[in-house]
């Protein structure tokens, strides 16, 4: 039976006694030797894959804007794949730029040299060039989704800042972005000292190995780096702690097929940890891959299931007979989404669902934020979770007839080798 005290005691000591773990650092190996030490516990092999990666060491970040006469200090974070100004202080006249409109302007060079709002994400890959050949002074980032006091913790797509360069940029918060327009501030400055940091992040790989002569592979996922600011509980120690939880359960008894157990780490750069994992194992991916199972901020204590899932209609009403007959309902998302940790399993062709749990309409309130804590969360529902999905991996792994018989969506294929390119870079 699944424990919701493993899982409770598992993100307790992923979140309070590790902490923040952003990629690259000190705290993401910590979690990573937890979590392989934690698989070893019931599975016979536990792999722990480096592969590189840079993060930034900040040692101030201040942003200020001139307001009623006199500087002013706003809280910000350094947005994620931005340089710093090398300790320099930029100061620019403030413009607004609204994300969800103002691209679609033929000149937007009235912003070169100008302390930009960005209100909204970037969005396209046309859109990013066109802001970085544009040359702002830098850019605060207002993530429009959520009208938050705290800055939400967002990033820079890593093969657009490969391609293009990246201007220095913040998030700040929706609500100081707010005062700032309303109240006419005039200017703006920025400092951010730092360095990049040459690192290893890692991807902890558990197996359960199959019986059968020739056996396919189930995978199940969830990362456990999380962003600047945040412990992360439900993004993501909650899928940590459910893909320990489904080794102790799945380990009890052999299954036809192998079943592997993956901590991704550096997802919070764009799923970098499971974009490595393809890219190093693809041609056994593509030939034995039939599932992958991932959980990602799936635990919060109200709200609803939002499953996004990439898989044919065989499949597709698989789970929902599995999830339903153990009374669990959720909405669909059925379009490729290259923001999770399925994306590259999707690219070589197997298909999968990613595990989330909604609390407003777009998304969790606590999103990126210092309160995606245990006390957000309700560890029974990750539970319950966790054991409709341990049922549907059994059901699964112990098949003799799932070759050819799952697959992923048909239509979805030219769009998510096109999102691929765009987005990971492809192949390379």
């Amino acid at each position: 039976m699944i424990s919701a005290k493993n899982i409770y005691e598992d993100i307790k000591y992923l979140t309070e006694d590790i902490g923040i773990r952003i990629t690259g650092t000190e705290q993401e190996k910590q979690a990573a030797e937890y979590l392989r030490k934690r698989f070893l516990e019931y599975v016979p092999k536990c792999e722990v894959e480096e592969f590189p990666v840079t993060y930034r060491k900040i040692e101030k970040e201040e942003l200020k804007v001139f307001l009623d006469g006199k500087w002013q200090d706003v809280g910000v974070r350094l947005y994620n794949m931005s340089p710093t100004t090398n300790g320099k202080t930029l100061e620019a006249e403030i413009v607004f730029f609204d994300g969800h409109t103002d691209y679609q302007r033929d000149d937007i060079s009235y912003i070169k040299d100008k302390a930009v709002i960005h209100f909204g994400n970037i969005g396209s890959e046309i859109s990013y060039r066109r802001l970085v050949e544009a040359k702002p002074a830098f850019l605060m980032m207002v993530d429009t989704r959520y009208t938050s006091e705290y800055p939400i913790a967002n990033s820079y797509l890593p093969a657009f800042v490969e391609k293009y360069g990246a201007v220095p940029a913040v998030d700040v918060a929706f609500y100081d972005a707010w005062k700032i327009c309303k109240s006419g501030a005039t200017k703006a400055s920025l400092t951010v000292m730092g360095e990049v940091v040459e690192s290893t992040s890692q991807n902890v790989i558990a197996e359960i190995p199959g019986t059968d002569p020739n056996p396919l592979c189930l995978y199940v996922g969830g990362h456990m780096d999380s962003v600047a600011g945040s412990p992360g509980a439900d993004d993501n120690a909650v899928g940590c702690a459910i893909a320990v939880e489904l080794a102790r359960i799945l380990s009890k008894k052999p299954h036809r097929h192998t079943i592997r157990l993956i901590a991704f780490g550096a997802e919070e750069q764009l799923s970098v940890g499971s974009a490595q994992y393809v890219k190093r194992h693809r041609e056994e991916i593509e030939k034995n891959g039939r599932l992958i199972c991932n959980f990602d901020s799936c635990s919060s204590a109200v709200g609803w299931n939002r499953f996004v899932i990439n898989a044919n209609e065989k499949l597709r009403e698989k789970m929902k007979s599995v999830y339903n007959g153990e009374g669990i309902y959720y909405t669909e998302f059925l379009q490729p989404d290259p923001c999770n940790d399925v994306f590259p399993f999707t690219v070589c062709g197997v298909p999968g669902v990613t595990l989330m749990r909604n609390n407003c309409e777009i998304g969790k309130f606590y999103h990126h934020r210092p309160d995606n804590t245990l006390e957000n969360i309700s560890t029974e529902i990750a539970a319950s979770l966790a054991a409709a999905s341990a049922k549907l991996m059994e059901e699964v792994a112990d098949s003799d007839d799932i070759r050819g018989k799952y697959d992923v969506e048909p239509s979805n294929t030219k769009e998510v080798q096109a999102l691929w390119e765009e987005t990971y870079g492809g192949w390379k």
